[in-house]
């Protein structure tokens, strides 16, 4: 994956063909550490505090948002 096409289907402009897609194009925004906007960034902290997205070691002591 690449940051055109994580985005792309982070934000839905590429539907992604499955869930764990979907999710696997966030999961690598956050493991590249790619600047989104707050929005974003709040998104990807209910995607990581649901679950979906596997966050670094001690990410609850200091989260994103």
């Amino acid at each position: 994956m690449n940051i055109k096409l994580a985005k792309s289907i982070a934000f839905g402009t590429k539907p992604s063909e499955t869930l764990e897609e979907y999710f696997s194009a966030w999961q690598w925004l956050y493991d590249n550490k790619i600047e989104l906007r707050e929005p974003d960034y709040i998104y990807l902290d209910k995607l990581i505090c649901d679950g979906n997205v596997i966050p670094k070691e001690g990410y609850f002591k200091d989260p994103l948002v």
